[in-house]
């Protein structure tokens, strides 16, 4: 058997009802836990919690038979519930549905929640505060708001945002589960708790995706016009796009957006086709009388790796910068009928 998520934060392992049901109430909040096979053989539930920062991951299973959880609105956080193994029905609004692996229910906090966890159902967890979640939101926006997102609670984790979705909260639990020492810094935390928080405002569709998006938008212009200022101005260009992300005041993945919808590129792809251009542009400028080589023009630019450097001239110059060196140079030569001298 697979090890069990977050297996080295275990919480506890019982099978008491009111033990499972009092201390899970501590992490999450008060609910009515009723096993459906009454015999008191018929229960047992673990429950796992790894803290970041003020968000959380948890793994809770009931193992040996169906068990109806009732918390109703879960009022102070929201929660995304993974299905690791089995089958849990979902009751929340006026809206139910059966998830499993592959599927996901994202909760809000107003939402009315009731569920049967059939037998063997065990779920990866994560809990984001209320406030946590406003205030990633309002910084997004760039304004308060009157009252929290609401999501749409049902996730398909198999495509598109839900599949980014999934492979982030994949990623952090593998982390969490081999004690990488990089989750073992506060400061780490609270970026994979940001990082949590604002993928889920992305990825899934709530009350205030539309203005998001305009917001995206309308900032994605701005922030690639700054950067793109700020290449054009400078000589030696940047190698990574934390370097841009710096300029422009945004996170590498909000940097990495707005020129995908601007420009249909990635940052790094676009100086690298400023890098080309000053190179071809310096290359055919050059005469007789410049000593330099076709290795200084480029470090000039901030190239590094002169031999990728130089396919990437070829596919989009059709020539190597070494024979649109020698082309510019041999040009006036051959109109004035001299000899070339030196390579």
């Amino acid at each position: 058997m697979d090890e069990l998520p977050l297996k080295r934060f275990e919480y506890y392992h019982t099978t008491r009802v009111d033990e499972s049901r009092d201390k899970t109430a501590r992490m999450m909040r008060s609910h009515r836990l009723v096993p459906l096979d009454r015999r008191a053989s018929g229960f047992e539930a673990r429950h796992h919690v790894a803290p970041v920062g003020k968000a959380s991951l948890h793994y809770v299973s009931y193992g040996r038979d169906d068990t109806h959880v009732i918390p109703g609105p879960l009022e102070t956080f929201y929660v995304l519930m993974i299905p690791h193994n089995g089958r849990c029905v979902v009751n929340t609004g006026h809206r139910s549905r059966v998830i499993t692996p592959g599927t996901a229910a994202l909760i809000s906090p107003d939402d009315e929640l009731d569920m049967v966890w059939e037998r063997g159902c065990g779920q990866l967890m994560v809990k984001l505060p209320t406030d946590v979640v406003i205030g990633r939101l309002e910084s997004l926006l760039h304004r308060s708001i009157a009252a929290p997102p609401r999501f749409e609670p049902f996730v398909d984790l198999r495509s598109g945002g839900g599949r980014q979705l999934w492979n982030l909260v994949q990623g952090i639990t593998d982390g969490l589960n081999v004690d990488d020492p990089l989750l073992a810094h506060h400061g780490m935390l609270l970026t994979v708790e940001q990082m949590l928080t604002t993928t889920v405002l992305y990825t899934q569709h709530h009350s205030y995706s539309d203005e998001l998006t305009r917001v995206e938008t309308s900032m994605a212009s701005h922030v690639v016009r700054k950067v793109a200022d700020f290449v054009e101005e400078i000589s030696v260009l940047p190698s990574t796009t934390a370097e841009l992300a710096v300029v422009a005041g945004v996170s590498e993945r909000s940097l990495q957006r707005a020129f995908r919808a601007e420009l249909g590129v990635s940052p790094m792809r676009y100086v690298s086709e400023v890098r080309l251009r000053r190179v071809h542009e310096e290359l055919l400028r050059a005469d007789q009388a410049q000593n330099v080589t076709v290795t200084q023009i480029a470090a000039r630019v901030g190239v590094s790796n002169f031999g990728r450097f130089a396919r990437a001239y070829r596919e989009r110059y059709g020539e190597l910068p070494s024979e649109t060196k020698r082309r510019a140079r041999m040009a006036p030569l051959a109109r004035s009928g001299q000899e070339p001298v030196g390579n």
